[in-house]
């Protein structure tokens, strides 16, 4: 009874004050505030059954409404086999959703005309002197990095940084330690090109270390500082923050295949409450800690062109196609653009130790769902946003 009185708390106070952002969103009409908590009611009690089903430990979701009405969720605990009830304000590792904040970073320099989409990598960084040894590196442009249509390899798949990052939790590593973003790069150095500039699409996280590379040269300023300046304080994104050290407050436990291929413990905190490695090592790869609800928030103001003031939608849904990828669609910058049964969709998934995260923007019906799960392995969590969407449309 407690904890539906506390989702109830949180729905009307979210539902009455719409979202609170001066000049982003339009006010919400004057509709019963009971009809968004009917709403929450029923995709808790859906997310509930999708968690029987599926067997991960907790979820929180979060939904807006084409009107700018929204609403949180959350279900499960903790811990398997704990009686902790996952909180409405459940903070989890976002993995390469967090692109998706690299994206907004970019298109606002470039709207800033600091950057250029189009312009050759070879611009800020050939002067580089591990440069010449990158993989395709003299034709590369920002926007190929970013439509991963670079050539490059993933640095994440190569065996000399899964060795070096297992190092790094094994008995007598250093858990505070990281992966520097160039010592990333380095890993791909001298490697073979998957393919021309501009081919075929292959996801790589280096490829959005490299445009992280690019903006802190054209800038002289860290990323992350970019990030709190440029969206997570304009936006009042105050859940979401950037992954630095081991101590995120508010981070829940998060769980892993006991054979990761990380080798780490499969429970990503440790008997000091910290995470047990630092997972700053993801730098623009994903790299930051958020809440379904800023990342649905972030979402629906980026598709609806009102993350920045300009009109940067063009640039960030100017796809390439996903050829050798398991859905048929487009991807544009950090933006995934899908077919499905509820039209077109636009967002991204993410996946960290620990975690997986899915954000959704559902253009044929002006709706956003997020969903953050606490558990790694076997779990579709695109399609716990869709069986959401479905509750929220009537279908």
């Amino acid at each position: 009874m407690l904890r539906r009185l506390l989702i109830l708390l949180a729905v009307v106070s979210v539902a009455a004050i719409t979202l609170k952002v001066t000049g982003v969103l339009d006010p919400a009409p004057q509709d019963p505030v009971s009809e968004v908590v009917d709403l929450s009611f029923a995709l808790q009690k859906r997310l509930e059954e999708l968690r029987e089903e599926v067997g991960f430990p907790g979820a929180t979701a979060s939904f807006i409404l084409e009107d700018g009405r929204s609403g949180r969720i959350a279900v499960g605990v903790i811990d398997p086999g704990g009686d902790e009830a996952m909180p409405l304000s459940a903070r989890m590792l976002a993995g390469s959703v967090g692109k998706m904040f690299v994206a907004g970073v970019v298109l606002d320099l470039v709207g800033r005309g600091v950057l250029d989409l189009d312009a050759p990598v070879t611009d800020w960084l050939g002067d580089e002197p591990w440069f010449s040894r990158l993989p395709n590196g003299p034709d590369l442009t920002l926007r190929n990095l970013m439509n991963h249509v670079s050539g490059i390899p993933d640095h994440l798949e190569q065996e000399g940084y899964l060795t070096d990052a297992r190092a790094l939790s094994a008995p007598g590593g250093d858990p505070d330690a990281v992966i520097q973003p160039l010592q990333a790069v380095g890993y791909v150095l001298d490697l073979e090109p998957l393919g021309p500039v501009g081919g075929d699409f292959s996801y790589a996280d280096t490829n959005y270390i490299l445009a992280g590379l690019v903006v802190e040269k054209a800038t002289g300023r860290t990323y992350y500082d970019l990030l709190t300046e440029r969206l997570l304080e304009p936006l009042g994104l105050v859940e979401t923050s950037p992954q630095i050290g081991r101590d995120l407050p508010g981070l829940v436990h998060g769980h892993m295949h006991a054979e990761n291929i990380f080798g780490l413990p499969a429970l990503t905190h440790g008997d000091d409450g910290l995470l047990t490695h630092n997972p700053v090592l993801e730098w623009c790869g994903g790299g930051v800690v958020s809440t379904a609800n800023d990342l649905a928030r972030y979402a629906h103001l980026l598709y609806r062109g009102q993350a920045l003031d300009w009109d940067y939608r063009p640039d960030l849904l100017k796809g390439v196609p996903l050829k050798n990828y398991d859905v048929p669609g487009l991807y544009g910058l950090a933006t995934f653009m899908l077919k499905g049964g509820l039209g077109t969709t636009l967002g991204h998934t993410g996946w960290y130790p620990g975690y997986h995260t899915a954000v959704t923007h559902y253009v044929d019906h002006g709706i956003t769902v997020a969903v953050q799960v606490n558990r790694d392995w076997e779990t579709d969590v695109r399609r716990l946003a869709d069986e959401l969407a479905y509750v929220i449309v009537g279908d």
